[in-house]
């Protein structure tokens, strides 16, 4: 498709993958963000960390071990970064 349909995911998630590189991602994410999809993923398997973006707050990054866990947006939802 030519564009991107109108309604956007609570979640977007993208995996880092060697090609890519962590700015180009981050500009794609926030462009979701900006469309109106209401969390942000960024997997980096080589690193073990997911950076995640809420609408209208800073990036948190989990690592190894961490759990995301008590979002607002998605009650009961836990993640254990591995």
């Amino acid at each position: 498709p030519k564009h991107y349909g109108e309604e956007m995911p609570l979640l977007v998630v993208e995996v880092v993958s060697p090609n890519d590189s962590t700015a180009d991602m981050t500009l794609k994410l926030d462009g979701f963000l900006q469309r109106g999809a209401v969390l942000a993923w960024l997997i980096d398997p080589e690193r073990r960390s997911v950076t995640f973006w809420r609408k209208g707050r800073r990036p948190t990054i989990a690592k190894d071990g961490d759990e995301i866990a008590n979002l607002p947006e998605m009650p009961g939802f836990v993640c254990r970064v591995k």
